[in-house]
């Protein structure tokens, strides 16, 4: 069954488990869009079908798979676009996604519009302190889409954990307030290839201290015969530091057969 669901399909499917009452079929729907979600179906004009309800249990899953927080955010933002725009038929640009909700009056943001109301669940559900590089801090400001309690607490979150030392002191469960990064893997792989993972992100100073208290999890999702598989380390607490005996985390070893795979790794700067 699992093969059948595509961008064009998963709402059909959907719509059809929950109209017989069919749990199977709706929870694969829904597992299914926690994984394509963001690399897949946000990059089509299918994403415009996806049905609120769907979208928003999928937002709310804590295996829903992101490449990094912002991208979960462009995704949401071009679902919005899409709902207004019916008449479009090819995926816009960033840049034109951003024009379109600038363009409103800047007396109210687009979530205390009437218009915007109904969609605020979704965005209660993004973490937006995952976000943290100034571009996107500004553009969170810039295009006048959330309530400036939100983004005042953002900017009050980094600033007190940057005066603490990194620490998270606002985050208190990994599960739901991670910070989350994905990588996604689309050919078969050797422990030896795992070495260019650490050039995907530039390399930039986190911490001054000799050692930093960590929780995280490292997490592996994969399709193999319409099933998918799951590999975790769990919940890790651990001291990292800049010796090479403390330097690096636990390794999460899969074996499988299954393309692609899905990787994904939370984390949050305990309180020392």
């Amino acid at each position: 069954m699992m093969n059948g669901l595509t961008p064009s399909t998963i709402k059909n499917f959907y719509l059809a488990g929950c109209k017989y009452k069919e749990e199977p079929l709706t929870a694969a729907c829904e597992k299914w869009m926690e994984m394509n979600l963001v690399p897949l179906v946000g990059t089509q004009i299918h994403l415009r079908k996806i049905p609120q309800e769907l979208l928003h249990k999928v937002l709310r899953s804590p295996r829903l798979f992101t490449f990094s927080e912002f991208c979960l955010l462009k995704t949401l933002l071009l679902w919005v676009y899409l709902q207004l725009n019916s008449k479009t038929q090819t995926i816009p640009t960033y840049e034109t996604v951003l024009s379109f909700f600038s363009s409103f009056p800047k007396e109210c943001c687009f979530l205390d519009r009437d218009v915007g109301q109904n969609w605020m669940p979704l965005f209660l559900c993004l973490r937006l302190h995952g976000i943290t590089k100034g571009k996107g801090l500004e553009e969170l400001r810039h295009i006048n889409f959330f309530p400036e309690s939100w983004l005042v607490r953002v900017i009050a979150n980094h600033y007190l954990a940057l005066e603490n030392g990194g620490d998270m002191a606002h985050v208190k469960d990994l599960t739901t307030q991670g910070m989350r990064f994905g990588l996604l893997f689309n050919q078969r792989i050797r422990h030896t290839d795992l070495e260019f993972a650490s050039s995907v992100y530039e390399h930039s100073p986190i911490s001054l201290r000799a050692e930093r208290l960590v929780t995280y999890e490292i997490r592996a999702q994969t399709l193999v015969d319409g099933k998918w598989q799951e590999f975790t380390t769990n919940q890790i607490k651990q001291k990292f530091g800049s010796v090479k005996s403390s330097c690096k985390s636990h390794a999460l070893k899969i074996q499988t057969v299954g393309i692609p795979i899905y990787a994904s790794f939370s984390f949050v700067f305990s309180l020392s």
